[in-house]
């Protein structure tokens, strides 16, 4: 394969990695039900806040049994966040020795350092510029999935604002 073309051959692997990935999540992971449940428990939090600056025993009782009674959600919430990884984990175990092999001699150096968090211990964290093809595919990850994230929010508050 062409090395100077490697950069954003990489770089195009992520990104569809990162389309898949948010795919997935959201198709297998039921993302309305989470949302759904993750409300529940900030109305929760909210109340039980409320309650204890207000210094309402009742109200704080009242809000700790509702924190009780929706444990199962929280317990359905983390099983669907999971779910997800039953699909996206072995295409984890494939990617990096693929991009291994097909790219050996890739290197990039970014024009400033970041830190690792997975290597070298001792000096920890441990910051680099100059990274292969697996560390430039995770950056690209990184980078893709941040800007699909921002694009599905927007997306989703213009859709909002379409229908109210």
């Amino acid at each position: 394969m062409a090395s100077e073309y490697a950069v954003y051959i990489i770089f195009a692997i992520a990104f569809l990695y990162s389309i898949l990935s948010t795919f997935i999540t959201r198709k297998f992971g039921n993302y309305n039900r989470i949302k759904e449940i993750q409300k529940t428990f900030n109305e929760i939090s909210k109340e039980m806040s409320d309650a204890s600056k207000a210094n309402d025993k009742l109200r704080t009782d009242v809000a700790m049994k509702r924190q009780q009674d929706a444990m199962p959600q929280l317990w359905e919430s983390m099983f669907l966040q999971f779910k997800p990884l039953i699909i996206i984990l072995p295409l984890l175990f494939i990617l990096p020795p693929l991009l291994r092999d097909n790219f050996p001699g890739f290197t990039i150096e970014l024009p400033f350092q970041i830190p690792v968090f997975i290597q070298n211990f001792e000096h920890f964290p441990n910051w680099r510029s100059l990274f292969g093809p697996v560390g430039w595919f995770w950056i690209s990850v990184i980078i893709c999935a941040l800007f699909i994230s921002l694009g599905m929010k927007v997306w989703e508050e213009r859709q909002k604002e379409k229908k109210g």
